[in-house]
């Protein structure tokens, strides 16, 4: 299971698997991987500034991206 948080002008749209007999909600901010891998998609808004988005899974340390919207 991977949580993710955003922080600035976006918001997570989906995230999803590539697992074909996932049933969970793309909607919530949390998924289950498949092969190891999940994917986030972010809506950025009409507001310049930078994207913050954490990913966390269990004891695995967390990680963080800052991606400049324009």
């Amino acid at each position: 299971m991977v949580e993710f948080e955003i922080e600035g002008p976006g918001s997570i749209l989906a995230v999803g698997s590539s697992n074909p007999i996932s049933t969970e909600s793309y909607r919530k901010p949390y998924r289950k991987t498949y092969q190891g891998r999940c994917l986030l998609i972010v809506k950025s808004d009409k507001i310049p500034g930078n994207i913050l988005i954490t990913a966390k899974s269990g004891n695995l340390p967390q990680a963080s991206i800052s991606i400049h919207n324009l």
